[in-house]
C-alpha cells in the first residue's frame, strides 16, 4: 500500500512542474484563437544593427514600411528630420496565404526632397507570429524580428 501511495505522490509532484499554459494565439488547441491575420494588425518595429524599421498593418490590408538611416555608427533618432535621419516610406497592400505574407508598394515617399527614391517592388516573406515577436523570413534580407509597438 506504500509504495503505490508513494507512487502516487510522486506522479502528481512531476505533473505540479510543468506548465500547460497555451500563450500562442495561433495555437489551435488555444481557446482563444486570435488568427495570424488579427494578429498581424498594429505597429512592429526593428531596431538592430541590420535595420531600424517600422511595419504598419491596417485591418483593411494597408501596409507602410517607415525605413530609417542616418549616420555611420550614429545612433538613430526617428523623431529627427532630414538630414539628422533619412526616412523613406513605403505604402501598400498585404494579402496573407497561411503564412506567407505577400506585400506590393505602390508609393514611396522620402524626408529628404534630393533622394533618389528607390525601385518599388513586390514582396513575400515567410511570417511567423509568437506573443509580441513577428518573425519575417525572406530569401534576399534573411530572418528579420520585430516586436510590437514603437
Amino acid at each position: 500500500m506504500r509504495p503505490a501511495i508513494s507512487v502516487i505522490l510522486l506522479f502528481f509532484q512531476i505533473i505540479s512542474c510543468g506548465s500547460v499554459d497555451r500563450k500562442n494565439p495561433n495555437d489551435p488547441y488555444n481557446s482563444n484563437i486570435a488568427g495570424l491575420a488579427n494578429s498581424l494588425v498594429g505597429t512592429w518595429s526593428r531596431d538592430d544593427t541590420d535595420g531600424n524599421q517600422v511595419y504598419t498593418f491596417k485591418a483593411d490590408g494597408s501596409v507602410v514600411l517607415r525605413d530609417y538611416s542616418g549616420a555611420v555608427g550614429e545612433e538613430i533618432d526617428r523623431n529627427a528630420i532630414f538630414p539628422i535621419t533619412l526616412v523613406y516610406s513605403f505604402s501598400g497592400i498585404y494579402q496573407l496565404d497561411g503564412n506567407l505574407l505577400h506585400m506590393d508598394f505602390a508609393a514611396v515617399y522620402s524626408n529628404d526632397p534630393d533622394a533618389q527614391l528607390p525601385t518599388l517592388r513586390s514582396k513575400t516573406v515567410n511570417l511567423r507570429i509568437i506573443d509580441n515577436t513577428l518573425t519575417l523570413i525572406d530569401q534576399i534580407d534573411g530572418e528579420m524580428i520585430f516586436r510590437r509597438g514603437l
